[in-house]
């Protein structure tokens, strides 16, 4: 299967032969069905990008097994000339016939989550960076002495900021880097109580 926002495109290969076999959207309803038309022994590939976590969650139950493939591995489908969808759905069946899928693993909803998680603050943490940087940046530019403070942006670090003579827009952009610290802190407090136990058992009651 060739997995995009709306729908898949469908190619099975069955007695030594591929064939299309069209598209089917991407809600859980139509997935429902389409798992529901497979049988237990039949095996389902998707390359690994954007919704093919959910979409091979739905059709587990009903297959012998879901494939996710290495989307940077899958060199047969990136380098082949005609490029549809429906050469991608084909090139998979083909390739999962043959067991020659790169696979990438899938776990289970609460390891799915975790991992989402982890990229949340993974990705937070680099923003919240790149906003330090900005305003180390505005007191390099204008001159300014190394603060006397081991945490530029705890309070003692905030206040030796708000002291420092700047143009008007160099403290617009200091204020504003200030805000959107407090706001990413925020975020990364929200992630953290996420990943804990007790934040885990209650979203499964």
């Amino acid at each position: 299967m060739a997995a995009h926002r709306d729908f898949c495109e469908v190619a099975i290969r069955e007695d030594g032969v591929t064939r299309s076999a069209g598209r089917i959207g991407t809600s859980p309803e139509q997935l429902e069905l389409f798992g529901q038309s497979l049988a237990a022994t039949d095996r389902v590939a998707l390359e690994a990008t954007g919704n093919a976590w959910a979409i091979a969650q739905l059709l587990i139950p009903y297959v012998g097994g879901v494939v996710l493939a290495h989307p940077e591995r899958l060199r047969a489908i990136a380098e082949a000339k005609a490029k549809t969808d429906g050469v991608d759905a084909r090139v998979l069946a083909e390739l999962l016939a043959a067991d020659c899928l790169p696979r990438v693993w899938i776990g289970d909803e609460p390891t799915g989550r975790c991992g989402r998680l982890v990229s949340r603050r993974r990705g937070l943490v680099k923003r919240r960076t790149q906003v330090k940087n900005e305003i180390q940046a505005v007191l390099h530019r204008n001159l300014k002495p190394r603060p006397p403070v081991t945490d530029l942006f705890a309070k003692r670090g905030r206040a030796w900021l708000s002291e420092q003579a700047l143009p008007l827009d160099e403290r617009l952009t200091i204020d504003g880097s200030l805000r959107r610290l407090d706001f990413l802190g925020g975020e990364l407090e929200a992630v953290e109580r996420a990943r804990s136990p007790s934040w885990s058992s209650r979203t499964r009651t």
